[in-house]
């Protein structure tokens, strides 16, 4: 997996982070600035390939991610940490309520955290974990 890479990338040693919110915070801001978004299948009329595998190969070579490739890289980094990630189908509301599943988001936990909501993949989502279950 390139998930060394990827922390590389980041100008993190994830393997030195505690499981805690300050990490997971620390996590997703990095990874926010260091990842671009792009949706180049949309323009080359090309499929994204949907994997763990792909998505962490493109965001470790510097080409970034489309938006579920990018959730599912740093989920594979989050886990590494040793934060429980559960991946969610979720429906953007750019344009006002939204019939079918288009994204997806990230369920970030431990023994020691609340559940929080993550996205790495959506251009405005908050840069900061939010708290689920208040």
């Amino acid at each position: 997996m390139d998930d060394d890479a990827v922390s590389t990338l980041l100008d993190i040693d994830v393997d030195a982070l505690e499981v805690d919110l300050d990490s997971l915070t620390h996590l997703q801001r990095a990874f926010g600035v260091a990842v671009p978004l792009h949706d180049l299948h949309v323009h080359t009329a090309t499929a994204p390939e949907p994997t763990l595998d792909a998505s962490l190969a493109s965001v470790a070579a510097g080409h970034g991610a489309w938006r579920f490739g990018a959730n599912l890289a740093f989920a594979a980094i989050a886990r590494r940490v040793g934060f429980d990630v559960a991946i969610c189908a979720a429906a953007t509301l750019d344009d006002g309520p939204n019939e079918y599943v288009d994204h997806i988001v990230l369920e970030v936990s431990s023994a020691t955290l609340a559940p929080r909501l993550v996205d790495v993949g959506h251009p405005r989502a908050p840069t900061s974990p939010i708290e689920l279950n208040t």
